[in-house]
C-alpha cells in the first residue's frame, strides 16, 4: 500500500472495524470490547510487548522528511513541568549524558531526593521521640508512643506521593527507571498505609484508655464532693 493512501485507509466506521494495522508494519490498534476503556481504540498488547523490537528495527534508518530528528533523546533529557524545555540547554553538557536512558542530572536528582527523604525521616523520628524521653507517667508514655506510631507512617506515605509526582511529572524519569520508581514508591505507600491503619488501632485503644481513666477521676471527684457535702 502506498503511503499516500494512509488517509484513505483511516476513513472507517467504528461499527465496521475492530482492528487496524499501520501499513507496512505490525503495529496494531484494536478496539476494546470490555473493561473500563470499552469501545476505545488502543495499541494491542502484542504491539506493546514488541515495541522495543520495532524500535530496534528502525533505529538506524534515516529520518523521513520533516521528521523530528532526536526528539526522543530531547524528551528524556529535558525536565517535565519544572522548567521550559529550552532551559535545559543551560545545563552543563556532561550532565546530559545518559545512563540507562536517564541523564546524569536526573540521576543526581534521584540520589539527592533519596538522601533528603532519609534525613527527613530521621528528623521526624528524633522529634517524635522527645515526648517519650520526657514522659515519666505510664499513661503519658503510652500516648506518646501512640502519637509516634501515627506520625511516622503518615510522613513516609506523604513523601512517597510527593516524590512520585516530582520524579515523573517534574523531573521526567522515563523508561524502566521511571517504572521502577513508581512501583517502589507505590508499594512503599501501601505498606505504610497498612502500617498507619495498624497503629491507628493502637492509638484508638490508648484514647479509650485515657477516657476511661478520666471517667474514673471524675467519678472519684464526684464521690469526694458528695462525701464532703454529707459531712458538712
Amino acid at each position: 500500500m502506498h503511503p499516500t493512501n494512509y488517509g484513505q485507509d483511516l476513513r472507517f466506521s467504528d461499527k465496521d472495524l475492530d482492528r487496524w494495522e499501520i501499513p507496512h508494519t505490525q503495529i496494531a490498534i484494536v478496539k476494546k470490547v470490555e473493561g473500563f476503556r470499552k469501545d476505545e481504540f488502543l495499541f494491542s498488547e502484542d504491539t506493546l510487548n514488541r515495541i522495543r523490537f520495532f524500535y530496534g528495527e528502525v533505529e538506524d534508518l534515516p529520518y523521513q522528511e520533516n521528521g523530528l530528528e532526536g526528539f526522543y533523546r530531547f524528551y528524556i533529557a529535558t525536565p517535565g513541568h519544572l522548567l521550559p524545555p529550552k532551559w535545559s540547554h543551560f545545563l552543563p553538557r556532561w550532565s546530559q549524558r545518559t545512563v540507562w536512558n536517564q541523564t546524569l542530572w536526573q540521576w543526581g536528582v534521584l540520589i539527592l531526593l533519596l538522601l533528603l527523604s532519609l534525613l527527613m525521616i530521621n528528623l521526624v523520628h528524633r522529634f517524635t521521640r522527645l515526648p517519650r524521653r520526657e514522659a515519666n507517667q505510664h499513661d503519658v508514655h503510652s500516648q506518646a508512643e501512640a502519637w509516634q506510631g501515627l506520625i511516622m507512617p503518615a510522613v513516609i506515605a506523604l513523601i512517597c506521593v510527593f516524590y512520585e509526582h516530582l520524579l515523573i511529572s517534574i523531573f521526567n524519569l522515563t523508561g524502566s527507571v521511571g517504572i521502577a520508581s513508581i512501583v517502589i514508591l507505590e508499594s512503599l505507600f501501601y505498606i505504610t498505609l497498612a502500617w498507619f491503619g495498624f497503629m491507628f488501632r493502637q492509638f484508638k485503644f490508648e484514647v479509650q484508655q485515657c477516657l476511661i481513666y478520666l471517667h474514673r477521676i471524675l467519678q472519684m471527684a464526684f464521690c469526694s464532693q458528695a462525701i464532703s457535702l454529707a459531712y458538712y
